[in-house]
């Protein structure tokens, strides 16, 4: 009997089978490999950045599963307002570990945050962080 060489038909283990056909899963997995070479930035480490990054992993992560599952309006509709919530924390980040700003100054920079569907606690245990009540709402 003759051998199989394996490493010519074994895939990719990291090659999402889900995203083949489907451009905006391919993009979201693009936006997770980002946000991992953006945590190797020495400045990713600073503790108030701990929960944002943790919300935006979290919202890609979401919508990749979205994406995977049958499309009510319902779910349209948080897809939708999962990728607003996502741009936002995206744009802060970035702010936040490549310009250097303050976390405060990059959230007044890039505008107020509102959406007429959730409400933001000041008093929720994230302080008025948006991201967290978003998840609350959801």
């Amino acid at each position: 009997m003759s051998e199989i060489d394996l490493s010519k038909t074994s895939e990719s283990s990291t090659e999402n089978p889900k995203s083949k056909f489907n451009p905006a899963c391919e993009d979201i997995e693009g936006k997770l490999r980002c946000l991992e070479t953006l945590l190797e930035h020495p400045e990713a480490a600073r503790p108030e950045l701990a929960i944002p990054i943790r919300h935006l992993d979290l919202f890609l992560r979401a919508c990749l599963h979205f994406y995977t599952i049958p499309k009510s309006e319902k779910i349209k509709e948080r897809i939708e307002l999962i990728k607003k919530a996502c741009q936002f924390l995206e744009d802060v980040l970035i702010r936040v570990i490549v310009g250097g700003e303050q976390l405060g100054k990059a959230i007044k920079r890039i505008g107020p945050w509102s959406d007429p569907k959730f409400s933001f606690k000041v008093d929720c245990e994230c302080n008025g962080f948006p991201s967290c009540c978003y998840i609350k709402n959801l």
